[in-house]
């Protein structure tokens, strides 16, 4: 999935796109009021109730919703901080949970995966409500409005948020009616009525979403809420992995290949040979939308966006074959995806972690080859590197020290053509990353990275040697690696990538079903790589 970002990172220049309009101005007809904040917000409290008060503590919703275009349901348990919800469309289900301090995610294949982002997909229908309370967000009272009903306007910013968001208060019932915040370009007008009042706590029972700009229109609506003294022991924690698509019963040829560093796996379906990437970084695996239109697979509903461009959506391949192994009812999300693995080569999508969890999937960068075993407990083969992961969202990090820095936020990711120390680490530990060009100007560029509302972005890149590097029980000296100062956007912080650059000197064996990664040095390892004494 990345690779693409890589390619902008080395090319000298990019040009940048015209900026989307990024109006951040206050809802319109705003008059002042006598009231106060405090007041304001005393007001809705007592309108609310506190679920402090709430007796038995385990609650229980059912949902209805229609997202993107999509009809489903959710089911969802809450005790505290620990949730358990269930969502499903279309023949899909996922699930999100939390039992302490641990969370997990189960995707469309039955994938379990341990995840440190915070879940918003199970929380949709609650978002924002609580956003003008919270102690942590700056929140000012900035007057009335009539329309759509008399209601105090207060606008809400959140830390690390670029835009403002705005809280519609009843004058007379003191409850929210409306919010409106912007995701990008684009401003989202959520309304809130059918309030209930169970157990003391008066909520919202129907929540509409509505895209300013003439896009989309999503709705949830509250179908049941129960509350219960006691959960299911089982409830919170988190599950066995559950896929059923692909069985590994005996070692098997995969028809793969290694094309220029990119590990391609063919999967024959319905009588056409299409190319996908096996990319250990991808928390899940992806098709093109052209590819799967082609292939008439089903869209359950998709929606396309208000300037035209179609949404991402799950689809389902009934049978596919991946050399001897055969793939049954296998769930991929449809985006746009366009790669070239060399001029011969186009690749359609990527295979991630749902599919590598079903096996032990070994890469052999010398030969170009892939192939498949069942998965055991015991090592594959005596004598090898291992290499242990943690999984997030089904990403595998790994702890390594870089320059005498310990950081555990690296990643490993074969879909990265190359291994890339990032802004995290570089920007604060310069002295472990310098520039080989003994001290000349890093390479300037500008890449086209979309982020909140704005096309292209600056950054320095540059190649750094790193005085030592340890990753798993080797230790690399002078290590030669790409650096930026570019941060990786996303929930973790990433602070390096190890990619093809460093996995095409080994076999490596993916073991994700048991969280880990072994490592057989090659003939490129043994004629690239002295023994330090």
């Amino acid at each position: 999935m990345y690779v693409a970002i890589l390619a902008g990172l080395l090319s000298v220049s990019i040009g940048r796109a015209d900026e989307p309009t990024n109006d951040d101005s206050p809802p319109a007809g705003i008059q002042p009021t006598t009231a106060s904040l405090s007041q304001v917000l005393k007001a809705h409290e007592l309108a609310v109730g506190t679920s402090a008060k709430v007796s038995p503590p385990v609650r229980t919703e059912s949902w209805t919703f229609t997202k993107d275009g999509q009809q489903g349901a959710e089911r969802i348990v809450r005790r505290g901080t620990d949730y358990h919800a269930t969502i499903t469309s279309g023949p899909f289900a996922e699930e999100y949970g939390q039992l302490g301090d641990a969370r997990w995610y189960v995707n469309q294949n039955g994938a379990v995966t341990a995840s440190d982002r915070t879940d918003i997909s199970a929380f949709d229908m609650f978002r924002v409500l609580e956003d003008a309370s919270d102690p942590k967000n700056d929140v000012k009272l900035l007057g009335t409005v009539a329309s759509p009903s008399p209601a105090y306007v207060v606008e809400v910013t959140r830390p690390g948020f670029k835009h403002r968001e705005w809280v519609f208060i009843d004058t007379k019932t003191s409850l929210i009616t409306q919010t409106q915040r912007r995701i990008g370009k684009f401003l989202i007008v959520s309304t809130y009525d059918g309030y209930q009042t169970t157990q003391g706590l008066t909520e919202p029972t129907h929540i509409h979403d509505s895209e300013a700009t003439g896009g989309l229109e999503d709705d949830y609506k509250r179908e049941s809420i129960t509350f219960s003294s006691s959960a299911d022991p089982s409830e919170f924690t988190k599950p066995q992995p559950r896929e059923t698509f692909m069985q590994v019963s005996q070692p098997s040829s995969i028809d793969g290949r290694v094309t220029r560093g990119t590990v391609i796996v063919r999967l024959t379906i319905a009588g056409r040979g299409l190319d996908f990437e096996l990319s250990s970084g991808d928390g899940q695996s992806y098709i093109d939308s052209d590819v799967a239109r082609e292939l008439g697979l089903p869209a359950f509903g998709h929606a396309t966006a208000s300037n035209g461009s179609p949404l991402p959506y799950e689809t389902r391949i009934d049978e596919a074959m991946a050399g001897d192994v055969e793939l049954k009812n296998f769930a991929l999300e449809v985006i746009p995806f366009h790669y070239h693995a060399d001029a011969d080569t186009k690749i359609v999508g990527t295979l991630g972690y749902d599919f590598l969890s079903c096996g032990l999937f070994i890469v052999d960068y010398v030969n170009h080859r892939v192939s498949v075993a069942p998965n055991t407990d015991a090592p594959p083969e005596p004598d090898m590197y291992f290499l242990p992961v943690t999984f997030d969202d089904g990403r595998p990090f790994f702890t390594s020290t870089i320059g005498s820095h310990e950081t555990n936020n690296v990643l490993l990711d074969s879909s990265f053509l190359y291994s890339v120390i990032f802004g995290s680490f570089t920007g604060a530990y310069p002295e472990a990353v310098v520039d080989m060009s003994n001290g000349k100007q890093h390479t300037h560029t500008i890449v086209p990275f979309a982020d909140g509302g704005t096309y292209g972005r600056d950054i320095d890149i540059w190649i750094a040697s790193v005085p030592d590097i340890h990753i798993g029980p080797t230790h690399y000296i002078n290590y030669r690696i790409l650096a930026t100062n570019w941060g990786f956007e996303g929930e973790r912080p990433v602070d390096a990538v190890m990619g093809t650059q460093f996995l095409a000197f080994y076999d490596v064996y993916y073991d994700f079903a048991h969280s880990r990664v072994y490592l057989k040095p090659n003939d490129f390892f043994h004629r690239s790589f002295k023994p330090h004494t």
